[in-house]
């Protein structure tokens, strides 16, 4: 009789989800925040996938959901086949409508066998712009005697007798 012994080597995939590049999350408890953006302006982030398997990581998907997906969207997407050992890489991009705290969930499917999803929590705070137009109008100077000179000539200021020193200068200011 012949005794024969086999070794199986399984070929399957590991998914791995970093950011930064190099710092690994962990699939459910990791919140990924967006730098904070004005409502109308835009952020980034991008985030690795390593398969530190054997196999092939196949069906690379990145979806968003959630009630405040539509103000985040996949901008650059990941390959869809992973071998052994690579990288790829996405980009999320925020742009908020409205100002706040904006949460969604980003999925990253794939055939690893126990995190598929893998699921990460985006958070975005939009913030308010302040562009506000503050215009000053000169109105002239007021010498110590009390008489207005409605030039912009330049004074010195400060008391005498020779020269119309001047004491104050008035400014209209408008806010817009």
């Amino acid at each position: 009789t012949r005794a024969n012994s086999f070794t199986y080597v399984l070929l399957e995939p590991e998914i791995v989800v970093e950011l930064p590049a190099g710092t690994g999350l962990t699939d459910g408890a990791f919140t990924a925040v967006l730098p904070t953006t004005v409502a109308g302006g835009q952020s980034t982030l991008t985030f690795t996938i390593r398969n530190e398997g054997a196999g092939i990581l196949n069906n690379l998907g990145v979806t968003i959901d959630g009630t405040n997906a539509a103000e985040f969207a996949v901008t650059a997407a990941p390959v869809a086949a992973l071998g052994a050992s690579n990288t790829t890489t996405f980009t999320v991009s925020f742009a908020p409508v409205a100002v706040g705290t904006i949460i969604a969930a980003l999925r990253i499917s794939s055939n690893d066998a126990d995190e598929n999803p893998f699921d990460v929590q985006l958070v975005g705070v939009s913030a308010v712009t302040s562009t506000q137009t503050i215009t000053a109008t000169d109105r002239g100077w007021y010498r110590s005697n009390g008489t207005h000179t409605p030039t912009n000539s330049n004074y010195l200021t400060g008391t005498g007798t020779t020269s119309p020193y001047l004491e104050s200068r008035s400014f209209f200011i408008f806010t817009i």
